[in-house]
């Protein structure tokens, strides 16, 4: 079964042709601390060095952040291990034109 995927450096794989965002998570006693937002953002750019677009199956805490990276939904929820996942695509140049015309922290 892994012979049909092709691991790449970020947080991802490509399954025919299209290149699919992976999961991660942080220690709850973590959360809140914008630490997942850097996580993401970090994996996404380095996803953008190899790739045009990603495809997401996004919890829904997922959804609202790749949503503010310009992400959009793609389809209909649907069961993932008994919690649900939204379908959703990323493109490079909305990621980017929203990178740049957001404030730098400071």
């Amino acid at each position: 079964m892994l012979s049909k995927y092709e691991w790449h450096d970020y947080a991802g794989y490509l399954q025919n042709e299209q290149h699919h965002w992976g999961r991660f998570c942080v220690d709850p006693a973590y959360r809140g601390l914008g630490i997942g937002k850097k996580l993401a953002l970090t994996s996404l750019q380095d996803a953008f060095l190899e790739c045009s677009e990603v495809i997401i199956d996004a919890r829904e805490i997922t959804v609202n952040l790749i949503s503010q990276f310009g992400g959009k939904v793609t389809g209909e929820a649907r069961n993932f291990y008994g919690m649900p996942v939204t379908p959703m695509r990323l493109e490079k140049k909305r990621f980017e034109s929203i990178l740049s015309a957001a404030p730098s922290p400071e």
